[in-house]
């Protein structure tokens, strides 16, 4: 989605390990936001564990996460789009937003 490789090239066991780690990092960190996906840390063996219908806005929003990392890697505002829907797509999957009350 960036670039990193090639398509038809395999990353490094080191791209690879870090990808995973920024993805589980991500994927926890969305709780503090409020979108809990109840996430437990995967491995380079596992699925992500979200529906088909989350997977493709979860993989921009990894590549725009991991973009700093890699120089000359781009982010175009296709995936900047894809990652803002997928983000509210989330959002709206899984953020449980409490009952407001106001007294008058």
């Amino acid at each position: 989605m960036i670039a990193v490789c090639d398509p038809d090239e395999t990353p490094t066991a080191r791209q690879s390990q870090d990808a995973l780690d920024a993805l589980n990092q991500m994927m926890h960190n969305w709780r503090a936001q409020g979108v809990d996906v109840a996430h437990n840390d995967l491995t380079l063996d596992d699925d992500v564990n979200l529906d088909d219908q989350y997977i493709e806005g979860c993989m921009a929003l990894l590549a725009v996460r991991l973009n700093p990392e890699y120089p000359g890697s781009m982010i175009t505002s296709a995936l900047v789009e894809i990652a803002n829907n997928g983000w509210a797509a989330l959002q709206a999957g899984f953020m449980d937003i409490d009952n407001l009350r106001v007294d008058c």
